[in-house]
């Protein structure tokens, strides 16, 4: 049983509109319809200052539900995945940004266990 269920989302009208489906649906089980099991949104592989960024923005504003962390679209996540790499595994400066994105989800999933 899940402690926290975490939903990723893109920047897309697709992703929005089935992400509202999957969410009506989690709604309908009994533990998150009475609150003792909670769902956060990962807005995921975000591009800084477009439009596709800033609609899903909007629409993760109207939907109400809680914003677990806001993952930036980086090159590095598959620089690393080319070494075998993640961005916990590498100490400095050009994933450092990077981890800190990750920190408030962590922060969640961790207080949720």
């Amino acid at each position: 049983e899940a402690d926290l269920v975490l939903v990723p989302v893109l920047a897309s009208v697709f992703d929005e509109g089935s992400t509202e489906r999957f969410l009506a649906k989690l709604e309908e089980l009994k533990p998150i319809r009475k609150g003792r099991k909670s769902v956060a949104l990962v807005a995921n592989r975000l591009k800084a200052r477009s439009r596709a960024t800033q609609r899903l923005e909007s629409f993760l504003g109207a939907i109400g539900q809680p914003i677990a962390a806001r993952l930036a679209d980086r090159a590095v996540y598959g620089e690393l995945a080319l070494q075998g790499l993640g961005i916990f595994d590498v100490d400095g400066a050009s994933t450092k940004p990077v981890r800190d994105e990750w920190l408030p989800l962590l922060r969640m999933v961790e207080s949720a266990a």
